[in-house]
């Protein structure tokens, strides 16, 4: 991280974790902080104060920077379930780390697949952030390709985790009350798009259980498709009709001969149509004009 070993002691630690819990907002008690740290109370307040109930697993969990007022502060640490013994061998444990059981102690060892989970959840971040050349990158947990084949064995989640059953401590009633707020609004935003498709599918539906509950001694309902149909046959029935008398009229108004009842007389009945009506004179016609002082001469 840049920082050299010397440079970094318990009282940095203690100082540095203490500030920071101590300023967060909503953040663990005073005392709390305080007991962590190690700090005297004084001899009248270490007398009647003392450490509560999830209090020093709150101040724990605010030290390792998880957000105070978000879920994730109920995240659980990456952890492998009771199948990681069958996972890996005593000899691929001195693969890992060499000289694992005689130089490390039981205590140390049942730490290391906490610490194996974690490597393997953030192996993509780690090889993000660390520079190529970190000495983890050539170690043979990193090499050998261990990493990738144990993210699959990995848990987490929050509060607690059903297959492995580790479950979170140290978690203020604010954060409870984030999750709710949370499955809340999934549930509303779920809710929202449901009673979206149902309205879109209103219509059909509602036709179609009217019309199952409208057939009476065997009649058919009508849906609005045959409806349609109807008026589609009923439209071209009628303009077949008029077409039909169309031609009828067409017929009649073209040059024909018609027998008068009369024996003594027989003249020709010509019709002819202009302006939409029958007329017994063609289009332009005019009478003929006489000159009527020839006919009083006469």
């Amino acid at each position: 991280m840049g920082m050299y070993i010397v440079e970094i002691g318990t009282h940095s630690f203690r100082k540095g974790v203490s500030t920071y819990v101590g300023s967060q907002p909503g953040g663990p008690a005073a005392h709390s902080i305080w007991l962590r740290a190690g700090w005297s109370l004084g001899r009248v307040q270490s007398r009647y104060i003392f450490q509560g109930d999830g209090g020093d697993q709150y101040v724990g969990r605010a030290a390792t920077g998880l957000p105070n007022n978000s879920i994730e502060f109920a995240q659980l640490p990456p952890h492998f379930g009771e199948d990681i013994k069958n996972i890996l061998t005593s000899s691929e444990w001195e693969n890992i780390l060499p000289d694992y059981r005689a130089f490390y102690p039981v205590e140390f060892r049942t730490v290391l697949p906490k610490l194996l989970a974690s490597l393997a959840y953030h192996s993509n971040w780690l090889q993000q952030q660390l520079h190529p050349n970190h000495p983890l990158f050539s170690t043979y947990l990193w090499r050998s390709g261990k990493l990738r084949e144990l993210k699959h064995y990995v848990h987490t989640g929050h509060f607690r985790c059903p297959p492995t059953g580790l479950t979170a401590t140290g978690i203020p009633p604010h954060v409870s009350l984030y999750q709710e707020m949370i499955e809340m609004k999934t549930s509303l935003t779920s809710l929202r798009s449901e009673i979206q498709i149902s309205m879109e599918t209103l219509p059909e539906q509602v036709c179609h259980t009217v019309l199952s509950h409208c057939q009476v001694n065997g009649a058919v309902p009508i849906t609005h498709q045959q409806v349609q149909t109807m008026i589609q046959d009923v439209k071209s029935t009628m303009m077949a009709a008029f077409a039909e008398q169309a031609m009828v009229i067409r017929q009649s108004v073209e040059p024909s001969r018609d027998l008068s009842t009369n024996n003594n007389a027989q003249a020709d009945a010509r019709v002819w149509t202009w302006n939409g009506q029958l007329h017994p004179v063609p289009r332009g016609f005019r009478f003929p004009r006489y000159d009527f002082n020839i006919l009083n001469d006469r």
